[in-house]
């Protein structure tokens, strides 16, 4: 079998062949309303004074060129639905009360644009939503990529959140691809996650999880696989642990970061439809790729 249990920040490595990478709902565990913002963010943003101009989700600054080896690479993406509302999903992103983001929308990222380090205050902000604010700092050669999430349903004080995902690649084997894995879900029935590697969801020996108990509002840590096509499952509170709800197909990049944020995309809270968006790389910016769903 293909799994690997670490309850450690270290990447987790495993080669998966023509394995399923699955996401299993959690049994037995209550749901919970999580913080809209959590600590990994305070290893966050830079300098106004030496952003690039504000910029909007097809071209992103500076691009994936990389910054200077006192600064980081920093990028937004824009998944929270309707907010701030259904009609228009555009929202800015601002540091220390400078636009760098403008008028960016739902399912969308911008490309990498350089930051210098330092300790500054990030601001999303829409007209028809309090500006949600937080500080933040920024290290020299950070690769951060800082996703926006919707958290209305869950009742929470602030109607976003932002989850944030370290892009390094260090400790990659060379040939791998290396997975983080968001939850911006912001439903019950997909609250917690555990995640799964296997090649047979429906076995009634379901393997331990290779990520147990991944909250809303979480990130996981680096899962390292071979570059392979694989399934992502998801599993429901209400059915058996192994079976795959929903399910997607993708393909692992090799020598690459790339970041799953699952998604409700039904915000009626009637039903659900569980979405998973893939950033990979040095994404140039605009409408995020999805996962292919199969089931």
């Amino acid at each position: 079998m293909l799994f690997f249990y670490a309850p450690t920040g270290a990447p987790l490595s495993f080669d998966c062949g023509n394995a399923l990478l699955g996401l299993g709902k959690a049994v037995m565990k209550t749901t919970g309303i999580l913080p809209t913002f959590t600590t990994v963010c305070a290893l966050l943003l830079a300098a106004c004074s030496d952003v690039s101009p504000p910029v909007d989700a097809g071209t992103g600054g500076a691009g994936g060129a990389g910054g200077d080896a006192a600064g980081a690479r920093v990028r937004f993406a824009h998944l929270a639905p309707e907010i701030p509302s259904a009609s228009d999903t555009k929202i800015d992103i601002r540091i220390d009360g400078d636009n760098v983001v403008e008028d960016i929308e739902f399912g969308e990222a911008t490309a990498f644009f350089d930051l210098p380090s330092g300790e500054y205050t990030v601001s999303i902000a829409a007209a028809a939503i309090a500006s949600y604010e937080f500080s933040a700092l920024v290290a020299p050669a950070d690769v951060l990529t800082v996703v926006v999430y919707r958290t209305v349903a869950n009742q929470a004080e602030d109607p976003v959140g932002a989850l944030l995902f370290d892009g390094s690649t260090a400790g990659l084997l060379a040939g791998n691809g290396r997975i983080l894995i968001g939850h911006g879900a912001n439903e019950p029935l997909l609250n917690p996650l555990n995640v799964l590697a296997t090649d047979n969801l429906a076995t009634d020996n379901c393997p331990p999880p290779v990520i147990e108990d991944l909250f809303f509002g979480e990130v996981s840590m680096p899962i390292d696989i071979n570059a392979a096509s694989v399934e992502v499952a998801l599993n429901l509170t209400s059915s058996p642990e192994c079976r795959a709800d929903a399910a997607f197909t993708t393909t692992i990049i090799g020598d690459t970061v790339t970041i799953w944020v699952g998604v409700d995309n039904d915000t009626t809270e009637e039903a659900i439809d569980p979405t998973i968006y893939s950033i990979s790389g040095d994404f140039s910016g605009g409408p995020i790729p999805t996962l292919d769903s199969v089931r």
